[in-house]
């Protein structure tokens, strides 16, 4: 559907900022889609993301730098999120043995479980680009690496 009949707008300054505007509509629909598939796995994308770093880095254990450093929403709060991970007993928590002030963390076999299963299901996600040709979804990806290349 046309972003002027979601959003009830017809009229916007310049072709530029109904680019901006779509872009943050897609990425909000997007994301709602995301969240109604991790619903059933009680994980917020966020969540989500810090399980899929913590399996990318197998059984090396992180700290909590190397996890904000890779997550998709820098404003996230990466403590706070390992917190409920824990609780949900999906991460591991344990001191580091060459410094005491320093925490390590790692997936459980429970949270390697949810991810994979979680995975399965977003990226079937993925079906809605396949009608873009692959030079094109090259082409929209650097340009959407360039924008914040140029505005960083």
């Amino acid at each position: 559907m046309k972003l002027e009949l979601e959003i009830r707008q017809n009229i916007f300054e310049s072709e530029a900022h109904k680019l901006h505007v779509n872009l943050l509509y897609t990425a909000y629909w997007i994301r709602g889609k995301t969240d109604q598939i991790l619903q059933p796995y009680d994980l917020s994308v966020e969540q989500f993301n810090v399980l899929r770093i913590l399996k990318g880095a197998g059984n090396h254990p992180v700290n909590l730098k190397y996890l904000a450093e890779r997550m998709l929403n820098k404003q996230s709060n990466a403590s706070r999120l390992v917190d409920k991970l824990v609780e949900k007993a999906y991460v591991v928590r344990e001191g580091s043995p060459n410094d005491r002030r320093q925490i390590e963390l790692k997936i459980s076999e429970t949270g390697l479980e949810v991810v994979r299963e979680a995975s399965k299901l977003v990226s079937k996600m993925n079906v809605m680009f396949d009608w873009i040709s692959d030079q094109k979804k090259i082409d929209f990806n650097d340009s959407l690496d360039r924008i914040r290349e140029e505005y960083n």
